[in-house]
């Protein structure tokens, strides 16, 4: 089993779309992801989300390709570095 990892997604683009944020947590209940929060940013959106690697990167994958109502220009996925004093206290891989 994967060890669950937390990230960001910053997206960017012409995104304010009302139905993405709801199709965004509906793609990561589909990865298996939870804690998913979706927040207005300056430039698009920003999602925070936990899960295996795998499933946070394919949820990348599929909000750069997003649903027709929103053009997405880019997508950043963070991981969090998180040490020993984690809210889990699982040591982190490094990327």
């Amino acid at each position: 089993m994967d060890p669950t990892r937390h990230a960001t997604l910053r997206i960017a683009g012409a995104v304010g779309d009302p139905a993405f944020p709801p199709w965004i947590r509906m793609q990561a209940t589909r990865r298996g992801l939870t804690g998913v929060a979706v927040e207005a940013a300056n430039d698009g959106l920003t999602v925070r989300a936990a899960g295996a690697a795998a499933m946070l990167e394919s949820l990348a994958l599929v909000c750069a390709l997003g649903p027709r109502e929103v053009a997405v220009d880019d997508v950043d996925l963070q991981f969090d570095r998180v040490g020993a004093s984690g809210a889990d206290g699982a040591e982190m891989p490094e990327d």
